[in-house]
């Protein structure tokens, strides 16, 4: 082979491998699917919230985990972004993939993105559905639905606890939560009821468990007693107008929830 030759082929196997090594490591893209399919009765949908390691920015792009964001005609105002997250498709070894979804412009934080949801881990992942498939999220950098927004607390006021909802705002919630005598905690809708707070996937419940107890509002002197307990701490019991303390009507349970729509 002459000189000319053997340059020429140098270059077309540094060509080759080149572009080979680009699609080996070019990130897998999952489309977040806008809603829960109606062949899964156990998705909730939920909202997403971006989990940031300091301050909140005034952007979702500026997220260390958002890749890419670019404007989605025709709303400008929610562009489709990239969020890089660690993760199994459909069961598959764990690896990097980049998840697409629109994501509002002005991170306020009520509601970053749909997530079609069938499970939740506290502090940050879990099950969602793409047109890829199923993907179990291991990493932590977004948050399924809210654990501040409903809180039990129990007669003697020895502590609250804090169950999962499908969103920060009462008034999204697609799904009815169900608070029982025993003070347990399911959502219920077209008659199929969940656990949300199972850690590993969204529990259904016999229906025969899933019977609401009446509320009724609870008393100034239940409502004094809670706010002297800092149990919920002074942040949430601070603004009377966006919250809702209420009472088992034949127990003593308080169940507080955050009402105030997000503006």
């Amino acid at each position: 082979m002459t000189r000319m030759g053997t340059l020429v082929f140098f270059v077309f196997f540094l060509t080759a491998w080149s572009s080979n090594a680009q699609a080996i490591d070019e990130t897998p893209v999952l489309d977040v699917l806008d809603d829960c399919p109606a062949q899964e009765p156990t998705c909730v949908a939920m909202s997403g919230y971006l989990n940031w390691p300091g301050k909140r920015a005034d952007s979702n792009a500026k997220h260390p985990a958002v890749r890419a964001a670019r404007m989605n005609d025709p709303n400008p105002d929610f562009p489709l972004i990239l969020i890089r997250v660690k993760g199994r498709l459909n069961g598959g070894e764990e690896r990097t993939y980049d998840l697409r979804t629109i994501s509002p412009t002005d991170a306020l934080g009520c509601h970053d993105f749909n997530l079609p949801a069938l499970g939740a881990r506290a502090g940050g992942g879990g099950i969602l559905l793409t047109h890829q498939g199923k993907f179990t999220m291991t990493s932590r950098e977004i948050s399924f639905g809210s654990r501040t927004s409903l809180v039990v607390i129990p007669d003697n006021f020895s502590k609250a606890t804090y169950h999962l909802s499908p969103g920060w705002e009462r008034y999204s919630w697609v799904w009815e939560p169900i608070i029982t005598k025993m003070a347990q905690v399911y959502w219920s809708k077209n008659g199929i009821c969940l656990d949300l707070d199972n850690p590993s996937h969204f529990r259904r419940i016999d229906s025969e468990k899933c019977i609401s107890e009446p509320l009724v509002p609870a008393d100034a002197a239940d409502i004094q007693r809670l706010g002297k307990s800092k149990l919920l701490g002074s942040t949430a019991m601070s603004e009377s107008s966006n919250f809702e303390i209420l009472r088992l009507k034949d127990h003593s349970w308080l169940i507080y929830i955050w009402s105030v729509a997000c503006t």
